[in-house]
């Protein structure tokens, strides 16, 4: 009992002095708040636009004390605000993420860089996040269970549509302020419990996983056989757990402490050089796709910081957030380097490569023209400007076997997506964003029982995606019953010689 008043009255100063010097990062916090409350994000998005950019800035102004930054912050959210309330270009976009990620890094870089011990700064990090945590989801358990009883007893089950408002008031008036709180106070002083996890717990846990990993890694040596994604889950998890905690271990005295603060980097080459191969020969081979470019700008951090904990032991290692910083600028600001322009030329490339201008599609081969297939809808299915990257003369309707692959049993695969940019919703009240997988002809989706029966029926008679896709363009509502309608915004299928069925189906539930 003495411990939790304790930690309460620990809890009560710091919020004090949170509040104290950080006003306007509250006050911003508690309109973002707010706003989700009230609007759930369903209009004037250039409040919370605003709102996020400013968060990472005004807190570096008050935090250091640089009175240019206010009027920095206020300017950019404004911009924004303006810029990103209508149809903004996809740069623009991109850019705005960048920001935010680039500040709210820099924000931990400045307030890590104070720290005397940074291995004693991550533990009490680590605890302090764990209380959140914790914390958190007692609280929301109990505010969600006072609102479904008040709900259930006194307004007959009339207000559960608005539950999203427990998640935001624990979100943004505990979760978000308390995050914040537990990166800029901390203390040397870490408890038993938290001493126990770090040293006795996550750290075994750290080397078993290690030890699988490098079996793995052998494993495919002698098969030679690796999975770019499980390669990237594998290693990169494995990466995002040792770096803590091997910085962590140098807090701590003992031979197995000295291994995993001293050595275990070095050890940590082995499956970082599979890491690399498997992107650079996929990369190579296939050209960039999102997941390959993050992939590779994920190894270009983990290269120099795994440079920066073996130089001059951890002494530098703070500068890593700075790398970040700028692989961040890199992939989201930069035009020629961003993430966008850099997967768009390279599969464009790709494209014009296996589809020259002066090449007869019709001599190509099945496999060609199955992989020019995935190609072409791959960027189109990248924005709404990504197809006036591709030549005049690659027009998918010239086509009409683009999405047709003939096999013995007839087998026709669909994947239709609705292109239209503008709908007009209003005579709903409500809409909810609902997909899932399924077999069959029927999908459910949300509470209802969705038949898709009309669309598999036609998609059978015409064996043809493009003519498909205008069919779903002209019948995109299904009307669910007299207050409900779905509109569709992409379905999957596939056509057998035995029958037809669902695939996955994506869209809005509109309640009037």
């Amino acid at each position: 009992m003495k411990f939790i008043k304790n930690e309460l009255k620990k809890l009560n100063k710091n919020y004090t002095n949170f509040f104290n010097n950080f006003k306007i990062t509250n006050i911003l916090i508690i309109l973002l708040t707010l706003y989700a409350i009230i609007i759930n994000f369903g209009d004037y998005y250039f409040i919370p636009l605003s709102i996020l950019i400013m968060l990472p800035i005004i807190f570096y102004a008050e935090y250091s004390h640089k009175k240019l930054a206010y009027l920095i912050g206020v300017i950019l959210g404004i911009l924004f605000g303006i810029l990103l309330s209508g149809k903004p270009p996809i740069h623009l976009v991109l850019i705005y993420i960048g920001l935010i990620l680039v500040f709210t890094v820099f924000d931990f870089y400045i307030v890590i860089k104070r720290e005397k011990s940074i291995p004693k700064y991550l533990c009490k990090l680590f605890e302090s996040l764990l209380q959140v945590y914790i914390i958190s989801y007692i609280l929301m358990f109990g505010v969600t269970s006072l609102f479904l009883l008040t709900d259930f007893m006194i307004f007959g089950s009339k207000l559960t549509e608005y539950i999203y408002i427990c998640f935001y008031l624990v979100g943004g008036l505990y979760v978000l302020p308390s995050t914040i709180m537990s990166v800029v106070y901390s203390d040397d002083k870490v408890s038993k419990i938290s001493d126990i996890l770090i040293s006795k717990v996550l750290m075994i846990i750290m080397d078993l996983y290690f030890v699988i990993v490098l079996i793995y890694v052998l494993k495919g040596l002698i098969v030679f056989k690796y999975s770019i994604y499980e390669v990237h889950i594998i290693i990169g998890f494995l990466f995002m757990m040792f770096l803590p905690l091997s910085i962590m271990a140098s807090n701590y005295e003992g031979l197995f402490y000295k291994i995993n603060s001293k050595y275990l980097k070095y050890v940590f080459i082995v499956p970082l050089l599979l890491q690399i191969y498997t992107v650079f020969n996929q990369i190579s081979t296939y050209g960039f796709t999102i997941m390959r470019y993050i992939g590779l700008m994920f190894i270009i951090f983990e290269v120099v910081t795994l440079g920066l904990l073996i130089y001059k032991d951890n002494k530098y290692i703070i500068d890593s957030l700075l790398v970040l910083c700028t692989l961040l600028i890199v992939t989201f600001i930069i035009p020629g380097c961003n993430i966008r322009d850099v997967v768009l030329s390279s599969q464009v490339n790709r494209l014009t490569k296996l589809y020259p201008v002066n090449l007869d599609y019709n001599s190509l081969s099945k496999s060609d023209k199955k992989e020019i297939n995935d190609i072409y809808n791959y960027i189109i299915g990248l924005d709404r400007n990504s197809k006036d990257k591709i030549p005049d003369y690659i027009d998918k309707s010239n086509f009409k076997d683009y999405d047709v692959y003939e096999s013995d049993n007839n087998y026709f695969h669909f994947s239709i997506y609705n292109k239209k940019e503008l709908v007009n919703v209003d005579k709903y009240k409500l809409i909810e964003f609902v997909s899932n997988d399924g077999k069959g002809n029927t999908i459910k989706l949300g509470n209802y029982n969705c038949d898709f029966s009309d669309y598999l029926e036609v998609a059978d008679e015409l064996r043809d995606e493009v003519e498909l896709e205008k069919y779903v363009g002209e019948n995109d509502l299904i009307h669910l019953d007299t207050n409900t309608d779905f509109y569709i915004t992409h379905i999957s299928g596939e056509v057998k010689e035995d029958g037809y069925e669902m695939g996955y189906v994506e869209g809005i539930l509109l309640y009037k």
